[in-house]
């Protein structure tokens, strides 16, 4: 029911900004998060060396479809590459954003894949900065393919 309209956001607008400030400062003195970008990229190389019914794949397949995020790594993509991802975005508070993630595989038009986790924890810089920070890491790997793959773009 929070999903629907402003459900959350009502929700959340009933908590006094006094206790809101509290829980942020509590989370970013000891974040609840234990994934760290290595570990996640580890594992999308594993789900994707699986067989298609193997669950760890099918999860690829079903990130595949992720709409959210189109301003994020997605822009970042060459013509005829593929993003499999998910986004997230953690807590908002006055100018303190924090849990900016953009993770998954982008896929080369010759098939190659790279496994990319870009997880900003905490910053004040706007969703400009941390959008394009996203897609400039999406470009480096592009960036990064053609240059061991020069011909691997160019063929039909």
């Amino acid at each position: 029911e929070y999903r629907k309209g402003n459900g959350f956001k009502e929700q959340r607008s009933r908590i006094p900004m006094e206790k809101r400030r509290a829980a942020l400062e509590k989370y970013l003195a000891s974040p609840l998060d234990g994934a760290a970008p290595g570990t996640i990229v580890l594992v999308l190389k594993r789900f994707g060396e699986r067989a298609a019914d193997d669950p760890g794949a099918k999860l690829l397949k079903l990130m595949a479809g992720t709409y959210t995020g189109r301003s994020r790594l997605r822009s970042g993509l060459a013509p005829g590459w593929s993003l499999a991802h998910k986004t997230g975005t953690g807590q908002v508070l006055g100018s303190i954003s924090t849990a900016l993630n953009d993770v998954g595989v982008m896929k080369a038009p010759d098939g190659c894949r790279y496994q990319v986790a870009v997880m900003i924890a905490e910053t004040r810089a706007g969703r400009e900065v941390t959008n394009g920070l996203m897609q400039n890491v999406a470009r480096a790997v592009v960036r990064h393919h053609r240059e061991i793959h020069p011909k691997a773009e160019k063929t039909p």
